[in-house]
């Protein structure tokens, strides 16, 4: 009775034990994938297809049927703007508010500098794509 009883104690520990590891891993499941937190939001961002040029481009590229020659002149575009977006999330010295607001310019001027670039059409169609991603932020990408 007693080895019965200690098996059982020993299953319930396991089944406790591995319950607990599935909820920390639930909570943050890109830490326990990478394990590192340092890592989280430029992964979550990666894997979204925000913070990747390259991914934003060739998502660009099939959605607005970009030719080579619009390809070469947004690409350095959308390479400056990751690099100063990821300056602005490292710098400690700014607040949320202005971390957002500095993103929002970063963006702003991204588009700005795209938009001399691509057609009418291709324009129209961004502007749709950016509704569609305010509207439904997470969802589609090019990683989905």
């Amino acid at each position: 009775m007693k080895t019965q009883s200690k098996t059982l104690v020993g299953k319930m520990l396991a089944v406790a034990a591995l319950g607990l590891g599935t909820m920390v891993t639930l909570h943050h499941p890109v830490e326990a994938a990478s394990g590192s937190s340092g890592q989280r939001h430029e992964m979550a961002g990666r894997r979204r297809g925000h913070r990747d040029p390259a991914a934003m481009l060739q998502h660009m590229t099939q959605e607005l049927s970009l030719t080579a020659r619009q390809q070469a002149k947004i690409k350095p575009i959308l390479e400056k703007a990751s690099t100063r977006r990821r300056a602005v999330f490292a710098n400690t010295s700014l607040s949320r508010e202005q971390k957002q607001a500095a993103m929002r310019r970063i963006g702003d001027d991204m588009h700005r500098q795209m938009d001399a670039i691509l057609t009418s059409t291709q324009k129209a169609k961004l502007r749709q794509m950016k509704q569609n991603h305010r509207d439904h932020p997470g969802q589609g990408g090019p990683d989905r």
